[in-house]
């Protein structure tokens, strides 16, 4: 039942930017594992470290079917939209989390590619319809 646990974490930190900021401090791996873990321990979501990086390690092309898709109106402050996906019959617009990271690097896709690395935006990842956004 741990997945669920993980899944109900995951919702819970998609409407809590301290959440998200805070794991997002978390760039070594072993430390956001701990981390997140204590903090879904904290939510009342006990789910182990191998449920997270059944998440984590899991191709960014496959994980489309896995996302979360929002259409509850979430504050997406810290978060960019990078990607425009096709999926059935709908228009999904996929978003990476920055937090306060700035464009610095020459190039849009540089910058993301580095913040797609980053465990939070492996376990965290939205996608939006795109009439959800009006």
């Amino acid at each position: 039942m741990s997945q669920g646990n993980l899944d109900h974490f995951i919702q819970t930190v998609l409407h809590d930017a301290a959440l998200q900021e805070q794991l997002w401090q978390m760039p070594d791996i072993d430390a956001f594992l701990e981390l997140a873990q204590r903090l879904g321990a904290q939510q009342g979501d006990d789910f182990t470290s191998t449920d997270i990086k059944a998440i984590l390690y899991t191709p960014r092309r496959d994980w489309r079917e896995q996302a979360t898709i929002t259409t509850t109106r979430t504050d997406l402050t810290g978060w960019m939209p990078i990607r425009v996906i096709h999926r059935s019959d709908r228009i999904l617009i996929e978003w990476c989390y920055l937090g306060q990271r700035r464009f610095t690097e020459p190039f849009f896709e540089q910058t993301i590619i580095d913040c797609l690395r980053h465990p939070f935006n492996r376990l965290i990842r939205v996608l939006t319809p795109i009439g959800a956004l009006a």
